[in-house]
């Protein structure tokens, strides 16, 4: 394999890992309030940020667009009306064995690698 094709390879497979690990982030709604409402996400505060929410939850949701990490709040009509462009966050905590940290410490070190070759 030549060198340009090496580093063609090495782009497409950076890029391809970077967009797989932007898709595999897991919010839960209650995370997701907390970044709403910039703080820091433990109990206390998805119980804080919970009932700051309650005030506006009978006509509004908290969703995202295109990243789950960027929270908004739009009218449950709206919501339900486009239902193709908003995406609704989970209701509870994403169990943490369904992404084992041997997998997630493969992608970073993989990642690291590419990085560092280009």
């Amino acid at each position: 394999m030549t060198s340009s094709k090496y580093f063609q390879f090495a782009y497409f497979l950076h890029s391809f890992l970077l967009f797989i690990k932007k898709i595999m982030v897991f919010i839960s709604r209650n995370h997701t309030l907390c970044i709403y409402y910039q703080l820091k996400f433990n109990e206390e505060n998805s119980i804080q940020a919970l009932e700051k929410f309650q005030a506006i939850s009978d006509e509004h949701e908290v969703c995202y667009l295109t990243d789950s990490t960027i929270p908004v709040f739009v009218l449950k009509a709206r919501l339900y009306g486009s239902s193709f462009l908003f995406k609704e966050y989970f209701n509870e905590e994403v169990p943490k064995e369904n992404v084992s940290n041997e997998s997630v410490t493969k992608l970073d070190i993989i990642l690291g690698v590419l990085s560092t070759l280009y």
